[in-house]
């Protein structure tokens, strides 16, 4: 499903310089780098960029191995216009040094596209059910650490199909009560895979990527939510279909 989220960047990106934060095995900096000026997916895993770099290949893309807290060092001097990061902070348990880097990365007016599962969504109360979570967001919560480092900020939100919807909640046990999902941090790996053999089971067949769309209307159908930011002290910036506005958005000077 993050390929839709990269499809969403599209408008945004044309022309611009752009920087894939956890590009994993380099799919959606690939699709970007058809759009783009230029595309740079850096990821900490060696086996995802080296295969990333055997699968695709385009002259404006690069793929590089690079902890995200290392992104400062080795762009000095640069400014990026657009700047993706799919599904990652919410794997960080300090995902605000991510923000404030990504802000100083970024030229003025630039825009961080940013996505994270919808905690209302995956009915999680308390800690995360899935271990490599460090913590999840709501529509409120999200849109509150990004207002805290950029001007303005909008959220926007997948969802789907029934088909999509019945998908995604038997992939995040939708229906299984939190105190049960939270053993899943202590259960072991190989009774783990067993479980999820069982899941690929009862998936619903033949799903693509016209089940999912992109919605202003946050709800608990939303699977997952996408902050589009801007960097800007301006005061308002031109209304369009692809613009954030007023309506949904939250805008303050960063100090």
């Amino acid at each position: 499903m993050d390929i839709k989220v990269y499809e969403y960047t599209i408008p945004y990106i044309k022309t611009k310089t752009v920087l894939d934060i956890a590009c994993g095995y380099g799919h959606g900096a690939y699709l970007m780098s058809q759009y783009a000026k230029s595309v740079t997916g850096i990821d900490i895993d060696k086996g995802c960029i080296k295969y990333a770099r055997t699968r695709y290949s385009r002259e404006n893309l690069q793929f590089k191995v690079m902890d995200i807290y290392e992104i400062p060092m080795n762009f000095l001097g640069k400014k990026i216009e657009v700047i993706t990061a799919v599904e990652i902070i919410e794997h960080l348990q300090e995902y605000h040094r991510l923000l404030s880097l990504i802000y100083d990365l970024l030229k003025d007016n630039g825009i961080l596209i940013i996505s994270t599962p919808n905690r209302i969504w995956r009915g999680v109360n308390g800690s995360p059910w899935n271990p490599e979570h460090m913590q999840e967001f709501d529509v409120e919560s999200f849109k509150e650490i990004l207002s805290k480092e950029f001007e303005v900020v909008r959220i926007m939100g997948i969802t789907g199909s029934e088909k999509a919807k019945k998908y995604q909640a038997i992939r995040t046990g939708r229906k299984i009560p939190s105190s049960l999902k939270k053993l899943w941090r202590y259960t072991p790996e190989t009774l783990k895979s067993v479980v999820r053999k069982y899941i690929t089971t009862r998936l619903p067949e033949n799903l693509t990527l016209h089940d999912y769309f992109i919605t202003e209307e946050i709800n608990s159908d939303c699977f997952t939510l996408i902050g589009i930011c801007r960097k800007t002290h301006k005061p308002e910036i031109n209304k369009g279909p692809h613009d954030m506005t007023e309506n949904n958005s939250y805008k303050r000077h960063r100090s």
